[in-house]
């Protein structure tokens, strides 16, 4: 069996979505498992035990209509069996479409679900302690009929290397005592996305004031 999951666009998406490569490795232990993302979002899931094979697709060069229809043939050479659409725009659904996987799973949106076999609508009600962004994404697993872990978390796979080096500037910077350390995203990705400043501050100064611990971001 070989499984494509599609998510473009942002970082945090990427990340959130590579769940889906832990509870489908841990049910179909043979699986070719690939997954197409944006190029500047590699990072995030570079290393992962669960990922075969990352294609990416560039929007400045794919989007020319010659080379959409190329990377489409590319696609569709691979010759999968599902296709699991977590992005479910136009462009991925045809994408989806012309794979030609019997299995081609998305959110449902009426303009995109004629692309699928099996559609699910977002708007679900939160069962457990994993968060709604993680159960709507395994929610997209039940076509294939088969129980999935209930509650898994992203993960961000580090080299030996990539370790020793975050070890060592946090410790210069006298972070790595017995104190909780958190990573705060100050920015999102728009201004939609950003929390405001003024309640972010308050929300910092109340988690240091409950935990003592430390914080670290990017302010960029």
């Amino acid at each position: 069996m070989k499984i494509l999951i599609i998510q473009q666009k942002m970082i945090g998406d990427v990340l959130t979505s590579s769940i889906l490569f832990e509870a489908l490795r841990k049910n179909y232990p043979e699986a070719e498992l690939h997954y197409l993302i944006y190029p500047h979002t590699r990072p995030v899931i570079e290393n992962n035990p669960f990922i075969d094979k990352v294609i990416e697709y560039d929007p400045k060069i794919n989007n020319a209509p010659l080379n959409f229809i190329s990377f489409l043939q590319k696609i569709r050479r691979e010759k999968y069996s599902v296709v699991i659409d977590v992005y479910s725009k136009i462009s991925t659904g045809i994408l989806s479409f012309m794979s030609k996987a019997d299995i081609r799973i998305a959110y449902k949106k009426q303009y995109t679900q004629f692309f699928y076999t099996s559609v699910f609508n977002q708007n679900i009600q939160e069962k457990s302690s994993a968060g709604i962004a993680i159960e709507k994404r395994l929610k997209l697993l039940e076509p294939l009929n088969t129980t999935f872990l209930s509650e898994i978390k992203p993960k961000i796979y580090l080299t030996e290397s990539e370790k020793l080096k975050a070890k060592k500037e946090l410790t210069t910077a006298r972070l790595l005592e017995s104190k909780p350390l958190f990573m705060i995203s100050v920015l999102g990705s728009s201004i939609e996305k950003t929390y405001p400043p003024e309640y972010l501050a308050v929300l910092l100064n109340h988690i240091v004031e409950v935990t003592a611990g430390n914080l670290i971001g990017s302010f960029e």
